[in-house]
């Protein structure tokens, strides 16, 4: 239930709301994906970040009895996701404008959302899940009626995240938590910092190609891309909540399940086999249908994103082993060196063989990452979970 509700608002906001509006702004397409990367970026490392560590943590608070700590690192999250994306959205726009302060908003809010919906993954309520991202979906219809109406695309996303807060909000009670501080507010602000470290490295190279071709190649130059690596985009935003649903039932583990992590690393192994297959049939069809405008470029480099993205799939899928068991620097020590070999490893094949080259550098660093992670696994030192 937790894939197909998840997979509902991607399908709306991919399948359907970006084709219709990039039919009406084809010449400003290229800006809009690189700024839906910026508020993508940061509000994933700060609200993903508090959601996993809150979800890690709940038994411990619980059987305290002490809560506290975690509103108050939600609000400067919150502010600070904010701030980096006005002030993202400010240089790739020169300078100010409407944009700016409808980014900063949305951010605040899906950031807010990120970590409220943890309320969800503690009691595994799958149910509320489906319901909340149904709203979402249906705001995303609604803001593109908006859009169609004004030209503002940013309404898409804030008529989808507004009602699905106001959802969140009526049905959970984290946001009523005491803005206080407890003993281990210190440990437990620790965990958050090195996860939003790590999630920051590790999601900075999931959207730095739209980041760094913008200024590179220009807005036309990310359209083409963002065609080319629409599907196995997809695919990886659908099953990443696969990560969520692993972590919740680890939660209840105190030493690794190493039968488990195989049988997961094998069923994970024949998705993506399948997955790029299915992929590679119906890209043409689907992806002219949907762009025609971009598709006979893009698909020059559709075999080699699509690639990459299933790559990242299994990644996402293994990693809740390591981020439950073992220490929360190893999630920094990953991503930093994940980070360093991109910028080796894209760059390095950019300049001769252009966006085909950068294209190939990051699927080359996603298959370091996966061996990393499952190196770590198997050889390094776990914590104390019990």
């Amino acid at each position: 239930m937790n894939i197909g509700a998840t997979s509902l608002p991607i399908c709306v906001l991919q399948l359907v709301v970006m084709p219709l509006v990039a039919s009406r702004i084809a010449d400003e397409y290229g800006l809009l994906v690189t700024l839906v990367a910026v508020f993508t970026l940061f509000t994933g490392t700060f609200g993903n970040s508090i959601n996993n560590v809150r979800l890690i943590q709940h038994d411990s608070y619980e059987k305290r009895g002490d809560w506290g700590d975690f509103s108050a690192i939600a609000i400067v999250s919150c502010i600070l996701s904010s701030a980096f994306v006005m002030g993202l959205t400010a240089y790739y726009c020169n300078g100010l404008s409407e944009a700016l302060v409808m980014m900063g908003i949305l951010s605040f809010l899906v950031t807010a959302r990120e970590y409220l919906i943890v309320a969800y993954r503690i009691e595994l309520n799958f149910k509320a899940i489906f319901i909340n991202n149904a709203i979402l979906s249906f705001g995303y219809l609604l803001g593109l009626a908006l859009f169609w109406a004004s030209g503002v695309w940013e309404l898409v996303y804030l008529s989808g995240y507004i009602l699905s807060l106001i959802y969140v909000v009526r049905s959970t009670s984290l946001w009523k938590e005491p803005l206080s501080f407890t003993a281990h507010f210190r440990e437990t602000l620790t965990s958050v910092a090195h996860l939003s470290l790590s999630n920051f490295l590790s999601n900075a190279i999931t959207y730095a190609d739209r980041l760094l071709i913008y200024p590179l190649l220009g807005a036309y130059s990310v359209s083409i891309y963002y065609v080319a690596t629409l599907f196995g985009k997809m695919a990886s935003m659908i099953v990443t909540p696969v990560n969520g649903v692993i972590l919740s039932y680890l939660a209840k583990y105190s030493k690794k399940p190493d039968a488990l992590f195989k049988m997961t690393l094998s069923l994970g192994l024949l998705i993506c086999i399948f997955g790029y297959g299915a992929t590679m049939l119906c890209s043409r069809p689907v992806l002219g249908f949907l762009y025609p405008q971009f598709v006979d470029e893009a698909m020059a480099y559709v075999y080699v994103t699509t690639a990459t993205a299933f790559i990242r799939v299994l990644v996402t899928i293994v990693n809740p082993y390591v981020l439950k068991f073992f220490p929360m620097s190893w999630q920094t020590k990953i991503s930093g060196l994940y980070l360093a070999i991109y910028v080796v490893a894209c760059f390095g094949l950019y300049y001769p063989l252009g966006l085909m080259g950068f294209c190939i550098g990051v699927l080359l660093t996603m298959l370091v990452k996966l061996a990393v992670t499952l190196f770590v696994y198997f050889r390094a030192n776990t914590l104390s979970v019990a």
